[in-house]
């Protein structure tokens, strides 16, 4: 989760990619979330990324992610789940939380 929130911070879509599973890597590429960045970019880019304790059940887990804009707004909550993929845990899927 640390190399994720680094990506947003950084505007790194690549290494966002390579934190997520293949089953997620395929609904999305590189490109796709680097168009995302873009426009959050607009908005000053992502300037904090912090997610909450990671709740590990057998070879799944779950979290969820909070940050802000440069512009002072708030993006979603967002709800991860991971999986554990040859040994390494990677992003399985992702959920705004309904407010």
């Amino acid at each position: 989760m640390d190399a994720f929130c680094d990506g947003f911070k950084t505007g790194n879509a690549v290494l966002i990619y390579d934190q997520q599973s293949t089953h997620l890597q395929g609904k999305a590429s590189a490109y796709v979330i680097q168009q995302q960045m873009n426009r959050n970019a607009q908005r000053g880019g992502i300037k904090t990324c912090t997610y909450s304790a990671i709740q590990q059940n057998g070879s799944t887990a779950s979290t969820f992610v909070t940050g802000t804009l440069g512009d002072g707004s708030q993006f979603p909550t967002t709800s991860v789940i991971l999986i554990q993929e040859n040994g390494t845990w990677k992003i399985d899927d992702m959920a705004t939380v309904k407010q």
